[in-house]
């Protein structure tokens, strides 16, 4: 579910998703916009505002996905696997 539905779902605002999840407003309408990629500890707070957990929450797991990936990239520079 995109971080918009989740929201509105919800019933929140983009200023009460922020203060909820202790984020500035612009990092919401930036993440809703597809210019900002949201770290994972910005993951983590949406999440946990939104009471659900960051896989659920599609540009969350877009970026987790893009970091496993890396990982696999280095372990297989490492073992050669």
């Amino acid at each position: 579910m995109k971080l918009r539905e989740a929201r509105i779902q919800k019933f929140l605002s983009m200023a009460k998703l922020a203060q909820k999840a202790k984020v500035s407003v612009a990092t919401i309408r930036d993440t809703e916009a597809g210019r900002h990629r949201p770290s994972l500890t910005t993951c983590g707070k949406l999440a946990a505002a939104l009471g659900m957990a960051p896989e659920f929450i599609e540009e969350c797991r877009e970026m987790m996905e893009r970091l496993l990936a890396r990982g696999r990239k280095v372990v297989r520079r490492v073992t050669g696997k």
